[in-house]
């Protein structure tokens, strides 16, 4: 057992792991304690009470202190672990939902308890793999959540295996689009499947990328590629840590505009509803078409609101005729007016209209019953 601390220097550089270490095969109360020699200001300090290398069994930590040596004053909120006024949870968010998740597990005593099949490595030994446990753990928490109406929220899924989608209300992923000094996007076939899995349930990205290095330019491409799926486009930081976007006012405040932009557009495509059969087609095979909305009838007759995205997936500027099924959509009289685009889109003729994007550009529409 210890308590550790990760120190943040106000330049953003870091004091890892510093720890005080308890007797872990001792019994009753011990007190513990060490002294943090810093050598710059420090912007904050990460406290944690935890178990450390092999330690097993239960332990209970109370009246921590975290302060200047010889001073009386406690930088820790409840350094008791006092019961405080309950606040109120929309739900359960789990980290690094897929992590390990090829890891097999060969202890026979645990099988007897799982729901979910075993299979087997390679050199044919049988095994439990660990996604089916994250798939019986997310559903094990979503399961009286949902009975409540509280959500269930996970990060890095759905990436290689789909199932934990079932039981989750929210998705999302952090994932560098500039490992090297190039931007390099996530293609279409990941976002198409995150999307497809997701269905009408939100999905988030968090940029995890050194921002220094990050072109101001590629901010905007970043934010109309995730958006032409309905994905939420935001930003973490390189390591997952350290040099955090949000910490960054000369980022966030270059940005904002951005923000002003495409969000409210992501947040009514994500409203209305991603639909997988689009009722439209492109001319350019680089055009791509997605969906949002059921269109004037909805889905029980009462109407809604009909989004189509279209996204320049090349390097190059593109004209596209984008030819929609008007019955299909029970449409008699199809008006197109442009949400999102920086050229004006063509009246509608014969149930088709024409378009002009820009390199890797995005134009969303809105699509009505017209007069």
């Amino acid at each position: 057992w210890c308590l550790y601390v990760d120190i943040t220097y106000t330049d953003e550089d870091h004091l890892w792991g510093r720890k005080a270490i308890f007797d872990a095969a001792a019994e009753g109360w011990q007190q513990a304690e060490t002294v943090i020699e810093v050598e710059k200001p420090v912007r904050s300090a990460a406290v944690y009470a935890m178990l450390c290398g092999e330690a097993t069994g239960s332990v209970r930590f109370d009246d921590l202190f975290f302060g200047e040596v010889g001073g009386d004053t406690n930088l820790l909120r409840n350094p008791g672990f006092e019961p405080t006024e309950p606040g109120e949870l929309d739900g359960i968010y789990i980290d690094s939902s897929e992590m390990a998740a090829t890891t097999p597990n060969f202890r026979r005593e645990h099988w007897r308890y799982s729901a979910t099949p075993l299979t087997f490595t390679r050199d044919g030994s049988v095994c439990q793999l660990t996604i089916f446990n994250a798939v019986e753990f997310a559903r094990s928490l979503a399961e009286p959540l949902h009975e409540r109406g509280l959500m269930l929220f996970a990060n890095s899924t759905p990436s290689r295996f789909p199932w934990l989608a079932a039981w989750l209300d929210v998705m999302g992923t952090e994932t560098n689009w500039s490992p090297g000094e190039d931007y390099r996007p996530m293609p279409d076939m990941a976002l198409n499947y995150r999307r497809a899995i997701c269905y009408q349930r939100p999905y988030l990205t968090l940029l995890n990328t050194v921002y220094d290095d990050f072109a101001p330019e590629w901010v905007e491409l970043y934010f109309k590629r995730t958006i032409a799926y309905g994905v939420f486009p935001s930003f973490f930081s390189h390591n997952a840590a350290t040099e955090r976007y949000w910490d960054r006012p000369n980022l966030y405040n270059r940005d904002r505009e951005l923000f002003r932009k495409y969000i409210p557009v992501c947040a009514a495509l994500s409203r209305a509803g991603w639909e997988p059969v689009t009722y439209a087609h492109s001319s350019d095979p680089l055009v791509y078409v997605e969906r949002f909305g059921r269109g004037p009838l909805g889905a029980s007759g009462e109407g809604g609101e009909l989004f189509l995205t279209l996204f320049n997936d090349s390097l190059e500027a593109r004209r596209a005729t984008i030819t929609l099924d008007a019955a299909a959509l029970s449409l008699e009289r199809l008006v197109v007016t442009a949400v999102l685009a920086d050229a004006p889109v063509e009246a509608v003729v014969d149930d088709a209209f024409a378009v002009e994007l820009g390199p890797e550009d995005l134009v969303v529409v809105r699509v009505a019953e017209g007069p």
